[in-house]
């Protein structure tokens, strides 16, 4: 049990990270800013 919480935990902060170093590349902020991830990630990059 928690073995699968933790590989769950390190999925999600992959997919953030990616998701995060994606829009950091682009260089542009987010077009949609109300998605929490996308708002995360804006956060993420100083870029709100």
């Amino acid at each position: 049990m928690g073995k699968s919480r933790i590989i769950a935990l390190v999925i999600f902060v992959v997919c953030f990270l990616l998701l995060a170093y994606k829009n950091f590349e682009n260089g542009k902020e987010l077009e949609d800013r109300s998605h929490p991830i996308n708002r995360a990630a804006c956060e993420f990059n100083g870029k709100c």
